[in-house]
């Protein structure tokens, strides 16, 4: 099976529409063919979809007959829902004191102390054995905790003083 697409305003109708229900533009022999499966176009006179491989050739459909089918009453059903509480709440500051980080920067900052102190033990250590990248980062990392935008090892800022 195919749908058509319109060439003025793209709607899509189903095979064997004679015009569009949209815009009422009439279709032509050669209109665009859509894939009722994946929605591609359909190129020339294929009769496979060249993307899913879906047949584009109307199957028949068998009739159904229309006698009554009987209903039957469901029972009503019971759903229990049982919703805890976060066991923990997320934050999005760290826990870690900013004035705290900025005594041991201005203090120990050659050591890498506030480095430590934050979580983050591998930069600590650099900092311990190059005296704080030369200075250059204990000063850096100063300024950084003094205007508030240094973090702590899981990315979050530090809590006001």
């Amino acid at each position: 099976m195919f749908s058509i697409e319109c060439p003025y305003c793209n709607s899509i109708a189903p095979s064997g529409t004679a015009s569009c229900a949209k815009c009422g533009a009439q279709y032509t022999a050669d209109a665009q063919k859509i894939c009722i499966n994946c929605r591609n176009k359909i190129v020339g006179g294929n009769m496979f979809c060249g993307v899913c491989g879906t047949s584009i050739i109307p199957q028949q459909v068998p009739q159904q007959s229309m006698q009554a089918q009987p209903v039957y009453a469901q029972q009503p059903q019971t759903i229990n829902v049982h919703v805890t509480a976060p066991s923990q709440v997320t934050s999005f500051v760290s826990h870690k004191s900013r004035s705290i980080a900025l005594v041991l920067c201005l203090f120990l900052g050659l050591s890498g102390a506030h480095l430590f102190y934050v979580g983050k033990y591998g930069r600590g250590i650099i900092y311990f054995l190059t005296a704080g990248l030369f200075f250059w980062g204990a000063l850096i990392n100063f300024f950084a905790i003094l205007g508030g935008v240094f973090k702590d090892k899981n990315g979050l800022p530090l809590k006001n003083w």
